[in-house]
């Protein structure tokens, strides 16, 4: 191993290293501070309680980077649909420089999935860039399950003591699997 590295320095020195694995240094997106980020939950049951004759539900879960400002109860209701998971894991990158990921059932499953979610975001998603790869994780012990809209929460920054802002505290959450809107859900603003 340190023969190698020894014979391939001479090979890079003063040569730009981006250039030689095909991404220059200067054109890589760098992502800004993570402001404000959806997070969809998914259960097996369509409905509570989620523990049924003791066992807990198979769970899932998809982030949104960059979530929109106002995203209301009904946008989300009407973007977010149920899906089947699995143990094909698919991200794709967004132009933000961040990623939307999944467990799905397959790499088509997974785009169409995401490709829906994206429109909560700001950003938006970069068509070639979707990946599947199969995952060790399965989401209900080796089989694909159909998993239902939960809940969405929105985590947004909290300043520390420092004066530093990170994404903290709790998140504001709302209710997805029943069909009436909450009457004290205002939006995310």
């Amino acid at each position: 191993m340190e023969q190698t590295a020894q014979g391939t320095l001479p090979l890079i020195k003063n040569r730009d290293v981006g250039e030689i694995f095909a991404e220059p240094v200067d054109e890589q997106v760098k992502p800004k501070k993570l402001l404000r980020k959806v997070v969809i939950n998914f259960s097996e049951y369509s409905k509570p309680p989620y523990r049924r004759k003791g066992v807990l539900g198979k769970r899932s879960s998809i982030s949104i980077p960059d979530a929109k400002r106002g995203l209301s109860w009904r946008t989300l209701k009407t973007t977010v649909d149920s899906y089947v998971a699995g143990n094909v894991f698919v991200s794709v990158s967004m132009d933000s420089g961040r990623m939307m990921e999944g467990y799905f059932v397959s790499k088509a499953e997974g785009e169409k999935v995401l490709t829906r979610l994206a429109a909560l975001s700001t950003a938006d998603l970069i068509p070639d860039t979707f990946r599947a790869s199969e995952g060790k994780k399965t989401v209900a012990t080796g089989n694909s399950k159909q998993v239902h809209v939960q809940s969405a929460s929105l985590l947004y920054p909290k300043k520390t003591k420092l004066g530093d802002t990170s994404i903290a505290g709790k998140p504001l959450k709302v209710t997805l699997w029943n069909p009436e809107e909450p009457a004290d859900f205002k939006g995310f603003v």
